[in-house]
């Protein structure tokens, strides 16, 4: 009996499903996957993925955390590859970069979508950004950026808002809060930290245990501070992601 509770496919997913029938885009993910030590047709193993995953992050912590790489260390895979390389995909086939789409897309890269890792949003037409610190120097008043692209209807653009009137009311409030209080933050080259404020951006709600009502960027300050001992306030935590987010073209 076919269980009618699982038959709602989002658009991401749907797109996806149909580019998996064009024998091109199968030549790229199989390109894909040879370039980072990927199994032809995915892993099939959670545990096994679960073990690749932490191997693509596992170089960025120890440089942090020993200040230094050893011999012993295995030769770390190449994330800002891995990442431009997707990017590099989306762009192919004209899907908007978007984190729905990227997120969809290394499913279907991975596993086939058998073993589906967490979507940060389920929307690939439509997204809520932060804007660029030069843009907010400039403005009279706080505000968000919402994306639209060229493949979203009327009813993607009404769900985005929806979904995301929260997140948009939380960083207007904080936007103005940070302003009256906090100093400017003098800038300093950091890429090591920014690289691990981003890998920890692009994880999930639950792999960061973070608790329902409370925010990602807080969690983010509170792991840079009580693992690597660095301080960063939630509101450089947006910037240093957004910034980020930029320098990736997301």
């Amino acid at each position: 009996m076919i269980d009618k509770n699982n038959l709602k496919t989002n658009k991401a997913e749907e797109v996806f499903y149909r580019l998996s029938l064009k024998p091109n885009f199968q030549n790229d993910i199989k390109t894909f996957r040879n370039k980072f030590n990927i199994p032809e047709n995915g892993f099939k193993n959670e545990v096994v993925l679960k073990n690749w995953l932490s191997k693509r992050d596992k170089f960025l912590d120890k440089l942090i955390v020993k200040k230094k790489i050893t011999n012993e260390d295995p030769k770390p895979i190449d994330t800002l590859g891995y990442l431009l390389s997707q990017i590099a995909i989306l762009k192919k086939y004209g899907i908007p970069i978007t984190s729905a789409s990227q997120d969809v897309l290394e499913n279907y890269i991975l596993s086939n979508n058998k073993i589906p890792l967490p979507l940060r949003s389920e929307n690939l037409c439509c997204e809520i950004m932060t804007p660029e610190e030069t843009k907010s120097q400039y403005a009279t008043q706080f505000f968000v950026e919402l994306r639209i692209y060229d493949k979203a209807s009327q009813s993607d653009v009404f769900d985005c808002i929806k979904k995301n009137w929260r997140f948009i009311k939380t960083i207007l409030r904080v936007k103005k809060e940070s302003s009256k209080q906090e100093k400017r933050i003098r800038k300093m080259v950091n890429k090591e930290r920014d690289e691990i404020i981003f890998k920890l951006s692009q994880k999930s709600r639950k792999e960061l245990e973070i608790k329902r009502g409370d925010y990602k960027d807080i969690k983010i300050s509170s792991i840079m501070k009580e693992k690597y001992g660095i301080h960063v306030t939630s509101e450089n935590i947006r910037k240093i992601i957004s910034r980020q987010r930029k320098l990736r073209n997301l």
